[in-house]
This record gives C-alpha cells, sequence and structure tokens, in this order.
C-alpha cells in the first residue's frame, strides 16, 4: 500500500510536468521500454544490493537511457527515481502513470477477455460502442481466456462486466433455485 502511494505521487509529478500532448505520449512510450531492463530479476538484484556503489548505478541508468534514446526530461526522472531506491516500485510507477496519462488524454483502458480471437471488425464494433458509452477513446488489450466457454469479461477500470455464458448460466441457475 505504501508503495502504491510513493509511486503514484512520483508518476504523478511525471505526468505534471509534460506541456503537451506529444510530449506526454512520448513519455508514455519512453517509459514502457524502459520498465522491463531496468525490473528483471537480475536487474533487482543488483538495485537492492547495498554493496553496490550509488554512483554504479546511476551510472547504468545514464548507461539504460542512452541506449533508449530517453528525453532529458525521462532520464531526469530516472535519475531521481534512481538516487532515493526507488526502482522497485518502476513497474507500479508505469501503470499508475499510464493511467493518469490517459485520463489526461481523454482515453480508458478495457481489458477485453474472449474465448477466441475477435475479428478486426468485431473490435472496431466494441471499440466504438464502448467510446459511446463511455464518452472516451477507448484503448482495448484483448486476452484470450480459454475458461470461457462464449461471451466476453470486461474491465473497465474497477468496474467488471462478466458477459460470459458461464455467468449467465450462474444467474439462471439461482432463479431457478429460487
Amino acid at each position: 500500500m505504501q508503495g502504491t502511494i510513493v509511486a503514484r505521487r512520483y508518476a504523478k509529478s511525471l505526468v505534471e510536468t509534460c506541456p503537451d500532448e506529444g510530449e506526454l505520449r512520448s513519455l508514455l512510450d519512453e517509459f514502457r521500454l524502459a520498465v522491463e531492463p531496468l525490473t528483471t530479476e537480475e536487474a533487482m538484484d543488483f538495485w537492492k544490493n547495498p554493496s553496490v556503489a550509488p554512483a554504479r548505478k546511476a551510472s547504468l541508468v545514464e548507461s539504460i537511457g542512452e541506449q533508449l534514446g530517453a528525453s532529458a526530461r525521462f532520464l531526469s526522472f530516472l535519475r531521481v527515481v534512481a538516487s532515493k531506491n526507488r526502482i522497485g516500485l518502476l513497474k507500479v510507477m508505469f501503470e499508475e502513470f499510464r493511467r493518469l496519462a490517459r485520463e489526461r488524454l481523454g482515453e480508458i483502458a478495457v481489458v477485453v477477455e474472449t474465448p477466441f480471437e475477435l475479428s478486426d471488425e468485431e473490435k472496431s464494433d466494441l471499440s466504438s460502442i464502448l467510446k459511446r458509452k463511455l464518452g472516451k477513446k477507448v484503448i482495448l488489450e484483448m486476452k484470450i481466456n480459454s475458461s470461457l466457454i462464449a461471451g466476453a469479461w470486461i474491465k473497465i477500470g474497477d468496474k467488471v462486466i462478466d458477459g460470459s455464458v458461464r455467468m449467465q448460466l450462474r444467474r439462471l441457475k439461482e432463479e431457478i433455485a429460487t
């Protein structure tokens, strides 16, 4: 819980430093690319190791920033995160940053689980319907869930819409039982 609060503060401060939509999108891409190499199991052992000198950790941040072609703004952010020994929270920071950035951009992520791959037309139709209902640009995150028989499971923020056949059968069973 404490880590989430700290991560949210870092993410919020980074979002607030972006003067425009273009730079916010750019930072979103940079952050997404940086999270993985900085938070692998091997990397986390390095960051947590108290015998590794802070200068060596800073050097690694610089090196990864160069390899990724990171902007001065994002590199500065990474330097602060590393100097405060907060790299362990980078994944949570990224999730919070992505959520806040999308909010500022008028977008919303929707996770859709189906038992099979949807066609491009079905995805487009679903996206259009959700955009009309939510009043925001929808970013679909499609997942295949082979445990579903048919239907879909949709998560919008904290809200879950279970339109799976399993749930429909469960509801029918409850209605019959009463």
